[in-house]
């Protein structure tokens, strides 16, 4: 994504009301970004450099480190995996700057550590806890972050982003002209993305096929994502095998492919084409729940939505003071732990729905936009606003609170990484050690400048 959201992050930093006094604040760039090369430092850091004694400057160690990955599922074993290794800057390199491969547990124990801040430019730190800005709950992957040196920090991050995307939305005279009735087709399916946790995508394009509910639906499809066509893409969870000879017939019925800024975007003329909006999340089977602009797109837009998410999707929508249509359709599918079934119990209530008398349409679509409505007025409401804002500022200052007291201040990190690297200097050669040295020799020195007068020694 290329969109600009610098205006986001200069907001949440003026939260931390740190002034590049004693804050690290990183971000992707481009947005969207979950390459640890784009890792980037948001805020001025010219005052993080320190005179040492014999006059040459390095950086301070008085630092809280904060991490914003808070637009993208957090992905805690991508960044265990060796295939990041050689975009790290590790104490243990060699001479040209190029990292290792490692035959000792040196390299695995500090990548484990390390993950997402074993980026070239993170300085070390006397805070134990690095700060972890994420838009997630009930997560496995937030869990193994904070088992390994991170501190997590949530907010909805995508409900700022939405609000910024779709604000002309709430002043756009022409979706005021979208009927609640006499739609040319039932459903509206946008699936641009469909590899990773999207795979999903793919086969529930395939049940509505199966279930002819494409004949009654906009659906708007790329068949090539990250250079694969979908024909001939691996798909690696097995519950969304196709089945055979049933491929080729997704090969869509739609009027454009969506591009890659399509999700800040919203186009009227599919409103006004379709009932009901077919919310494809980016996560439906990662057992934890990340809602983004996708389900606020239709919300802005005054427009009823069916979800399909991870399992308890719709009450997280709810705790945010929205209204689902429960009374109208079956939302059981909200409740089932299963992603094939829930994906199953979906395509069952969209065929449902499809098969119903014209008349019968009229008045549950007439019926559903009226919470729709209601929807679009809480979205746009400074109530709402205020909601997701302070629990932005309750979070964020939680977080950083915890570093401030004392016991969360012992630079555990730096004197691990000395210790394990003593222990198996003997094994490195001589150019790593000459090149370790040089910056171990750093450690004593700086760390004796340390508020607390920490010895690593």
């Amino acid at each position: 994504m290329t969109i600009p959201l610098d205006n986001l992050y200069d907001y949440i930093f003026s939260l931390t009301g740190h002034t590049n006094k004693n804050l690290i604040m990183y971000r992707f760039d481009p947005h969207g970004s979950k390459n640890i090369k784009n890792l980037i430092v948001h805020n001025n850091i010219d005052k993080i450099y320190i005179t040492l004694p014999n006059g040459s400057k390095k950086m301070s160690w008085h630092y809280k480190l904060l991490f914003c990955y808070d637009q993208e599922p957090l992905d805690y074993d991508l960044y265990a995996s060796t295939y990041f290794d050689n975009s790290r800057k590790k104490i243990f390199c060699d001479t040209e700057g190029v990292a290792n491969q490692f035959n000792n547990p040196i390299g695995e124990r500090l990548v484990r550590k390390e993950n997402i801040s074993g980026h070239a430019e993170v300085p070390p730190s006397i805070y134990d806890k690095k700060l972890l800005l994420h838009s997630e709950k009930n997560s496995i992957d937030l869990k193994k972050y904070e088992k390994n040196g991170f501190l997590g920090i949530y907010y909805w991050s995508h409900a700022f982003i939405a609000l910024d995307w779709y604000r002309f939305a709430e002043h756009d005279k022409l979706l005021d002209t979208v009927s609640k009735t006499n739609f040319n087709k039932d459903f509206n399916v946008y699936c641009r993305a469909w590899t990773g946790s999207r795979e999903y995508r793919l086969k529930f394009l395939e049940l509505l096929n199966q279930n002819s509910i494409d004949k009654k639906s906009n659906i708007f499809f790329n068949e090539y994502c990250d250079e694969n066509h979908y024909s001939v893409y691996e798909l690696k969870n097995k519950d969304w095998k196709f089945q055979i000879n049933n491929i080729d017939n997704l090969t869509c019925k739609t009027k454009r492919q969506p591009s890659g800024s399509a999700s800040a975007t919203y186009d009227v003329d599919d409103y006004k084409n379709s009932a009901i909006d077919i919310v494809l999340e980016t996560v439906f089977n990662q057992n934890k729940i990340q809602l983004t602009e996708k389900i606020l797109r239709p919300i802005a837009c005054g427009k009823p939505f069916i979800l399909v998410s991870e399992k308890s999707s719709l009450e997280y929508l709810k705790s945010y003071g929205f209204k689902t249509f429960s009374g109208l359709i079956d939302e059981s599918y909200d409740d089932i732990e299963c992603p094939k079934r829930r994906l199953e119990k979906i395509i069952q209530i969209m065929k449902s729905i499809s098969v119903l008398p014209q008349n019968k349409k009229d008045q549950l679509f007439s019926e559903m936009h009226e919470i729709a409505e209601f929807n679009k007025k809480w979205v746009f409401s400074e109530n709402f606003f205020n909601i997701i804002n302070s629990e932005l500022k309750k979070n964020l200052k939680n977080g950083l609170d915890t570093l401030d007291k004392p016991e969360y201040q012992t630079a555990s990190v730096p004197k691990f990484h000395y210790r394990v690297y003593r222990k198996y200097r003997k094994y490195l050669s001589n150019d790593v050690k000459k090149f370790a040295d040089m910056i171990i020799g750093h450690y004593s020195e700086r760390i004796k400048l340390s508020k607390k007068n920490i010895s690593i020694s």
